[in-house]
C-alpha cells in the first residue's frame, strides 16, 4: 500500500444559468461514501460545480473520475492545477458521489478531501462534508452499519442506536487487510478486494450487548453478518463508563484535566455525577469550575468541593451510546510536589445503582510534576503511569491529543494527523474520548482524526470553550525487547494554517532488573530537561553524579556539594537517560531522567 497522503480540496459552487429562474427548492441528500450529509438544491437548472485542485496528482493515478450517485460521472483534467467539474442533478434523491482514481493499488483508500459550499442567494447548502478517493484495481467499495436493534426487525431505523466511533477490522481470509471507523451513525466503508468480512474487538463493547440478526461472535471478536451490518440486542439498563487522558500536571498554571463520560448501555440515565478525589499534591482551580461540552454547546459549572472531593452534576440526559466531555483545571502544588515525580488523581462517576457494569465508574489517571506545559501538545500513559519513559512491555498504550485555539478567530475545523511507530499493532486502535464529534479514518500507518465545523472559539475571545482533545488507545506488538522505543507525536491542522507539531512521547521497554527509587530524598530536576538539572535534596558531603544513556554508558558525570547545584545538559542529547546518585559507592538513588528539547 502507498505510504503517503494527499489533500485533495473541493467547493461545491451554486451556478445559475443565464437567464434562468429558479424552480421551487426540493432535498437531495448527498452521502459522500458512509459520511451522510443533507444539501437542498434547486432540482433543474441549478448546477452543482467541484472545483478540483490537484497539486502533482498526475504522477499518482492514470485518470480520475467523479461518479455523481445518479448513474453519470465526469472525467477530472489531471493535468490542470485547477479543474472546475459541473453537474446538473434533475431529480430530487439519494445519491452516493465519490472520486474514483484508476490505476492505484487495490486496498488504498487515500486522499480524505473537503467540500465545501459557496452558497449563491437564495440556496441553503449547508457546509461541511468528507470523502474519500476509490482506487480501481479489481477492488469494491464495502460498507455496513453497527447499531442496536430497538424495534428488532434486524434493520435499522429511526428508532434504533447507531454504535459510533467503533474501529472495525477488515479481513481477507485469516489476514487483515484493513481498519476503518464507525461514524455518527455508525456507517463504515472500506475499499478492497470483494469478499472482505468485518470484525469487531469485543472490548468495545458493553456486555449489555448481545449479536443478533446474522451477527456472531467467537473469542474476542464479533464478525458482520452476509450484508456487512452489526447488529446487536441489549439487555441491561445504562452503563456508565469515565476515561481521562490528562499526564501532565504543571506547577505554575492550571492545567485541564480531560474526561469523558458515556453510556455504553441501552437506556438513558439523567444528570450523572462525576467526582474527582485529589491528593494534597493537588490544588483545583479556585473557584474551580468545570467545563462541559454537551451537544452543539459548552456549558460551564461551579463543582462542590469538599475536603479533597470535587463533584458536579452534569445537566443532561445521557441517551444510550452517547458521551459527555469536559475538563477541570488543577494545579501541581509547589509545596509539596518534586518536579518529575508522578500525583494520581482517581476519579469516578454515579448512579452506580442499576448501572449493568459498575467496574467501569472508576478509574485513576497519574500525572508527571512540570513546570508548564503547551496546550498544543501529546501525553501517553501506560498501566496509568506516564508513557513518557519506562513502560511495560505488551501494555497497551492510551494517548492524549490537547489543543486550544490560540489564534485571534473561530477555527472551523482542525484535522490532527498522528503517524503510529513500527511498534505499535495498527490494527488495535480504539477510539477512547473526545471533546467534540470527531470522524476517524487510517491510511496505513497514519491515523487521522478530523473535528468538522468545530467552530473552536478563539481564546482571547472564550478561553473556557477554547480547548478540545481527543483519546486512543493503541497495543504495542507483542513481546517487544527490552530497551525497544516507541515514539509518537501528532500534527494539529487549525483550518488552513501551518500544522502545529506537539511534543515526542518517547517510551521505551523497560529493562529488566532496573528499577527506579522513588522513596530517595534526593531528585534531580526538572524532568523533562533542557539545559540543565539540579539537585533536590540536602547535602552534606559530596556525591557523585552518573547520567547513563540506554546502554548503560556515562555520557555524564559531576560531583555535587550543595542542594540546587546544577548539571550541564548542553552536550547530551534529546532521550531517555538514568540519573545514578552515589556516596562512597554506596546508591543513594536511581531516577529515570528525559532530555527533550
Amino acid at each position: 500500500m502507498k505510504k503517503s497522503i494527499f489533500s485533495l480540496l473541493f467547493a461545491i459552487l451554486g451556478f445559475s444559468l443565464p437567464g434562468h429562474t429558479q424552480p421551487n427548492p426540493c432535498l437531495i441528500d448527498i452521502y459522500p461514501m458512509g459520511w451522510p450529509n443533507t444539501f437542498p438544491y434547486y432540482c433543474t437548472g441549478d448546477t452543482l460545480g467541484f472545483m478540483f485542485y490537484s497539486p502533482g496528482i498526475n504522477t499518482q493515478y492514470d485518470s480520475l473520475i467523479i461518479h455523481w450517485g445518479d448513474g453519470t460521472s465526469s472525467g477530472v483534467n489531471t493535468n490542470n492545477f485547477q479543474t472546475v467539474v459541473m453537474h446538473v442533478y434533475t431529480q430530487s434523491g439519494t445519491y452516493f458521489p465519490f472520486l474514483e482514481g484508476l490505476g492505484g493499488t487495490c486496498g488504498d483508500t487515500l486522499m480524505p478531501f473537503q467540500v465545501y459550499g459557496d452558497v449563491n442567494p437564495g440556496d441553503t447548502l449547508q457546509y461541511g462534508i468528507i470523502n474519500y478517493i476509490e482506487v480501481s484495481d479489481g477492488c469494491a467499495l464495502q460498507s455496513g452499519r453497527a447499531f442496536i436493534d430497538s424495534d428488532g426487525n434486524c434493520t435499522y431505523s429511526s428508532n434504533d442506536v447507531p454504535l459510533a466511533g467503533k474501529s472495525v477490522l477488515a479481513y481477507s481470509g485469516n489476514n487483515v487487510i484493513g481498519l476503518v471507523f464507525t461514524n455518527q451513525d455508525g456507517i463504515f466503508a472500506f475499499n478492497g478486494p470483494p469478499g472482505v468480512n468485518f470484525k469487531i474487538y469485543n472490548y468495545q463493547l458493553s456486555s449489555s450487548l448481545f449479536p443478533n440478526c446474522g451477527t456472531s461472535s467467537s473469542g474476542a471478536e464479533t464478525t458482520a453478518n452476509s450484508t456487512n451490518d452489526f447488529v446487536f440486542n441489549c439487555n441491561g439498563g445504562f452503563d456508565l463508563s469515565i476515561t481521562s487522558g490528562s499526564t501532565f500536571l504543571a506547577q505554575t498554571m492550571f492545567t485541564p484535566i480531560f474526561f469523558n463520560v458515556c453510556n455504553e448501555g441501552c437506556t438513558a440515565v439523567s444528570n450523572p455525577t462525576v467526582t474527582f478525589q485529589f491528593p494534597s499534591q493537588v490544588i483545583p482551580e479556585n473557584p474551580g469550575s468545570v467545563v462541559v461540552y454537551l451537544p452543539g454547546s459548552w456549558t460551564q459549572l461551579i463543582p462542590t468541593v469538599s475536603g479533597s472531593s470535587v463533584s458536579f452534576t452534569i445537566p443532561t440526559i445521557l441517551t444510550p451510546q452517547t458521551c459527555v466531555s469536559g475538563y477541570l483545571k488543577a494545579q501541581a502544588n509547589p509545596q509539596n510536589t518534586i518536579l518529575g515525580t508522578e500525583v494520581c488523581v482517581v476519579f469516578s462517576v454515579e448512579p452506580s445503582s442499576g448501572d449493568s457494569n459498575p467496574n467501569n465508574n472508576t478509574s485513576s489517571t497519574c500525572m508527571t510534576v512540570v513546570t508548564s506545559y503547551d496546550p498544543n501538545d501529546k501525553q501517553g500513559q501506560c498501566d496509568n503511569k506516564n508513557a513518557q519513559g519506562d513502560i511495560e512491555a505488551n501494555k497497551p498504550l492510551i494517548y492524549t491529543i490537547r489543543f486550544q485555539n490560540e489564534g485571534n478567530f473561530p477555527a472551523r475545523d482542525i484535522r490532527i494527523t498522528d503517524t503510529l511507530d513500527v511498534n505499535l499493532n495498527w490494527n488495535s486502535v480504539q477510539l477512547l474520548g473526545c471533546s467534540h464529534p470527531v470522524q476517524v479514518w487510517m491510511n496505513d500507518n497514519v491515523l487521522t482524526f478530523f473535528f468538522d465545523e468545530i467552530w473552536l472559539p478563539s481564546m482571547a475571545v472564550n478561553e473556557p470553550a477554547s480547548h478540545g482533545h481527543v483519546i486512543f488507545t493503541v497495543h504495542q506488538d507483542p513481546n517487544l525487547p527490552p530497551q525497544t522505543t516507541i515514539k509518537n507525536n501528532a500534527d494539529i491542522f487549525f483550518d488552513y494554517n501551518a500544522p502545529v507539531r506537539t511534543n515526542t512521547v518517547v517510551s521505551v521497554i523497560k529493562s529488566i532488573g532496573l528499577e527506579e527509587d522513588q522513596t530517595s530524598s534526593f531528585r534531580m530536576a526538572p524532568n523533562p530537561a533542557q539545559e540543565a538539572l539540579y539537585l533536590n535534596g540536602k547535602v552534606d558531603v559530596p556525591m557523585e553524579f552518573r547520567l547513563l544513556d540506554a546502554t548503560g554508558r556515562t555520557v555524564l558525570s559531576q560531583i555535587l556539594t550543595k542542594e540546587g547545584q546544577h548539571v550541564h545538559l548542553h552536550n547530551v542529547k534529546n532521550g531517555i537517560y538514568t540519573a545514578h546518585l552515589t556516596l562512597g559507592g554506596k546508591s543513594l538513588t536511581v531516577q529515570k531522567i528525559i532530555v527533550m528539547r
